[in-house]
């Protein structure tokens, strides 16, 4: 609901204010920041050789950790200071000291995580100490163990962190210390702050002495240990319901830091023999990274876009991988080898200066919202409100529709597919000879929330002299050359006819694995390079990121709303709905009854989920994934036209009336 009313409000702004512009907002509100791209990927690019860095002297930084203070400790080498994190197509704005604590006047940013929190924050004390000088009114204060906070006084901006490990609880109980990944507790005191910037990772794979947990507990049951990433996953998620349900997105901007990247296996920067970072003082040179993306990177970006997409991710992992020269090595007051933390001055520099960049896009947003407030006397918000309202409001607007369970209605279906006269004969089951009815019979209930039923005159009267366009199977551009038919995974022509449409719906997975007679390409064309074929799953992803910057570099999103459908699972393999021997879906007449579906999310599922949070958070996904894979029951099989097997799409009317249900609650 929030993010429909920052659209709302800025659309509105601009119909219903004469009293200002929006040239006369950008005019007033132009500072350094707003020389760069707004819209750029700050994340991907490479480390360029600056003679004008570091950002400020470590030697006259007093807030500096024994650990993190490499100079003081002995580094001999200064090169790895003089790096500079240059985005692809923009350019990142220098961090502004003074600039940052105008903004941040009378806030509150707290750092909540492990020690790369506090390196995090002990770079941006320097970078703000470094502006104010040595002379300003800075005071220290340590509440407890967990908390402690600087305050620039002269601004009223105060700078804490708040260490936990987990960011879920660990507590003392009679048969030990348990780790608790339902429970957070902490978070009354967190959610105090304006800014919030978490981080957990470093601490999850600990064993032995220093693993601060005998046990742990998931869903009331306590077990002596579990898959681990299993056990982030699952504190993730906790964390973000919390987020979710209890932070106030309008008072508190919340970020998450990424993963932090380790360097003690030389393998992953093609150094083989090495097993640390202490011969390293230069960054990794290449456009990719050999040791790809980490694990914990790709199950944060899928807790966040399925359960805290309110939450800015600081995704830092790529640009700090390619600084292997980074760490302090031995270069600490403890002589131990540390690969894991930063020196400061150095690459948490570049974190901060991005957190800046990302807090001036918050600004901007914010500021355009205020104005409408506050100068439009023509329509006050609660008139808005009053004039928006709709039957589908009463449901629970926050709720997740895709994870819940089908139940039997005996009002269902939604329409009569004799009647119907735009069935296809593939799907057109009960013409085509389906004996049994049951599979009409289910609805699909949310956890917690009710599903507003179709109301199919309410939603043409809402789409009133509008286009609603279906996009898919495959979006990429298919060319006859010479050669053959190509298959371009950097081109996408068609996109000037999908855009006159108002409500784009896409849809892609079916073709990618195609072989034989039914592929419709005889080579692939990638990155300029012809190649007869390659990892299938990669196309998938490049196709998918060519797709995705089109969305955000030509599709306006207040003319055009966009939605992707989601992965539509097949049913052909008995063993992932717990029925081995079934090769197909033949014989199946009611749902999986589970609230899991053991064959687990597909790959492509995932892969969708991480292009989508980093390159086009402005498009829905109709995540129809689970709801369809318990419906096994579903599918045409042999009752088409064709007589044959399909497990692949699904009867009419069926389970695509329910994907029909989900996208006029969401629209």
């Amino acid at each position: 609901m929030l993010k429909m009313n920052k659209i709302n409000l800025i659309f509105m702004f601009m119909f219903f204010s004469p009293c200002l512009s929006t040239s006369t907002i950008a005019a007033r509100n132009t500072t350094k920041m707003s020389k760069q791209n707004i819209g750029c990927n700050f994340y991907q690019g490479k480390w360029v050789y600056d003679k004008s860095y570091p950002l400020f002297d470590s030697l006259k930084c007093p807030f500096i950790r024994k650990e993190f203070d490499c100079l003081r400790y002995g580094r001999p080498d200064r090169q790895y200071l003089k790096y500079r994190w240059q985005p692809n197509s923009c350019n990142l704005s220098r961090f502004d000291g003074l600039d940052f604590l105008k903004k941040m006047k009378g806030k509150t940013v707290m750092f909540i995580g492990d020690s790369v929190s506090d390196n995090h924050r002990q770079s941006l004390l320097c970078l703000l100490h470094q502006a104010v000088g040595p002379g300003s009114n800075i005071t220290r204060f340590t509440e407890e163990d967990s908390l402690s906070s600087v305050t620039f006084q002269e601004y009223g901006v105060t700078i804490q962190v708040f260490i936990t490990h987990y960011l879920v609880d660990i507590e003392n109980e009679k048969i030990g210390r348990v780790l608790k990944l339902d429970s957070l507790k902490s978070g009354a005191i967190w959610k105090q702050a304006d800014v919030l910037i978490f981080n957990t990772w470093l601490w999850w794979y600990r064993s032995g002495p220093k693993q601060p947990w005998d046990y742990i507990e998931n869903d009331g049951k306590i077990v002596k240990d579990m898959d681990r990433m299993a056990a982030f996953r699952k504190g993730l998620t906790t964390w973000a319901k919390w987020v979710t349900t209890d932070v106030n997105p309008i008072k508190t901007k919340v970020f998450f830091q990424g993963i932090t990247p380790f360097h003690y296996h030389g393998v992953e920067w093609n150094e083989p023999r090495a097993t640390n970072c202490a011969a390293e003082t230069t960054p990794f040179n290449g456009a990719t990274y050999p040791g790809g993306e980490p694990l914990a990177s790709k199950v944060l970006k899928e807790v966040l876009f399925s359960g805290a997409k309110s939450v800015k991710l600081l995704d830092i992992t790529f640009l700090s991988q390619l600084r292997k020269d980074g760490h302090p090595s031995k270069y600490n007051k403890f002589g131990g080898m540390d690969c894991t933390h930063w020196c400061l001055s150095g690459v948490p520099d570049t974190w901060n200066t991005i957190l800046y960049a990302q807090l001036y896009r918050l600004f901007t947003l914010m500021f355009l919202c205020f104005m409408f407030m506050f100068l439009s006397p023509c329509l006050s918000i609660s008139t808005i409100a009053a004039r928006n309202t709709t039957k589908v409001p009463k449901q629970k607007i926050g709720c997740n529709f895709y994870q819940g369970k089908w139940v039997y209605d005996n009002s269902y279906p939604l329409f009569d597919s004799f009647k119907c006269p735009f069935v296809r004969k593939e799907f057109d089951c009960l013409r085509y000879g389906r004996p049994d009815r049951q599979y009409l019979k289910y609805r699909w209930q949310p956890n917690g929330c009710n599903l507003p039923r179709f109301d199919g005159r309410d939603f043409l009267r809402k789409m009133k002299g509008k286009k609603i366009m279906f996009i898919g199977d495959s979006v990429m551009d298919i060319e006859n050359e010479k050669i053959g038919r190509v298959l371009k995974l950097d081109s996408l022509k068609s996109g000037a006819i999908w855009k006159q449409a108002d409500v784009l719906i896409f849809n892609t997975w079916l073709w990618w694995y195609r072989s034989g007679p039914k592929q419709p390409w005889d080579y692939i064309e990638n990155d300029g390079k012809i190649v007869k074929d390659m990892d299938r799953m990669a196309a998938f992803r490049k196709g998918l990121t060519t797709w995705a910057k089109w969305v955000t570099t030509d599709v306006n999103p207040i003319k055009t709303k966009v939605f992707f459908q989601g992965i539509t699972p097949f049913h052909y393999h008995g063993v992932e709905w717990n029925e081995p021997r079934a090769t197909n879906c033949a014989a199946e007449t009611t749902p999986f009854n589970g609230a899991t579906y053991p064959g687990g999310e597909p790959l492509a599922s995932k892969v969708l989920k991480e292009v989508l949070f980093s390159g086009a958070k402005s498009v829905k996904l109709l995540d129809i994934t689970f709801l369809s894979q318990l419906r096994k029951d579903g599918h045409p099989s042999k009752y088409n036209l064709f007589k044959g097997m399909d497990c692949t799409h699904w009867c009419l009317s069926g389970v695509p009336d329910t994907w029909n249900t989900i996208l006029y609650a969401v629209i």
